[in-house]
């Protein structure tokens, strides 16, 4: 059962959201992604949030997998990747690209 840290579902979700928002690159990144989603207006609201997520989820992976470190760091890499509500770091991007 995952357990909740600093006001957000787990302490990997918690540390996903610092990282985006501590790096600026990073921020801008991904605040463009959640400006674009919210000006896709034919979507509804849940469904912008849930392809965000996805996509931050997608990016993560696919980042964690091009690391040059061994296959064993790969996987528990992943495994807290798993701890993360993608959700819940979307609509924080949301309401902040606000």
């Amino acid at each position: 059962m995952p357990t909740p840290y600093s006001g957000w579902a787990t302490h990997e979700t918690w540390l996903v959201h610092s990282w985006i928002a501590n790096d600026t690159l990073t921020w801008e990144k991904y605040k463009k992604l959640a400006q674009e989603g919210e000006a896709n207006k034919d979507a509804p609201p849940l469904a912008r949030v849930s392809m965000l997520a996805f996509m931050l989820s997608v990016d993560f992976y696919a980042n964690a997998r091009e690391l040059p470190i061994p296959d064993m760091f790969i996987d528990m890499l992943h495994v807290s990747l798993s701890r993360v509500d993608w959700r819940e770091v979307a609509e924080a991007l949301t309401k902040a690209s606000a």
